[in-house]
């Protein structure tokens, strides 16, 4: 792959220390994450959205109800070069559309995934339990 970059602005870093990754990741104007594989919740697209940095995935497993296509991000169909290729010169080339992305990146940050939220998620599970486990000893 490195091979194929050349002449391009493209740069591999191999693996990285966790602060430096997220510097680069909030200097980036796009996160793409080409799996192949299922994903479940992959932390670095948590990391994206607190920078308001969209994203592109595959439309394997949940990445596309993570990332929605065209609000905080592109989905692409896994395995085809040719979709990953259009949804990333679409989305990187056009600056109005990245800024509305990005805006809505954080905005997804800041409704779903901060410390605060996930409290709020965590504790509503546990009332939901608690309300089950009395019922079912009734």
């Amino acid at each position: 792959m490195e091979s194929e970059s050349q002449g391009l602005n493209i740069e591999f870093k191999g693996q990285v220390q966790a602060d430096i990754a997220q510097q680069y990741i909030a200097r980036s104007r796009l996160l793409v994450l080409p799996s192949e594989w299922f994903e479940g919740f992959p932390m670095v697209l948590r990391e994206a959205f607190a920078f308001g940095t969209p994203s592109v995935v595959s439309d394997l497993g949940p990445l596309p109800s993570i990332v929605q296509n065209g609000v905080n991000g592109v989905v692409f169909q896994a395995g085809n070069s040719y979709s990953l290729l259009t949804s990333i010169r679409e989305t990187f080339f056009d600056t109005e559309k990245l800024c509305r992305m990005s805006a809505s990146a954080r905005q997804s940050f800041e409704s779903l995934y901060t410390e605060k939220t996930n409290y709020k998620q965590l504790i509503g599970i546990y009332e939901r339990a608690r309300e089950v486990s009395q019922l079912s000893r009734k």
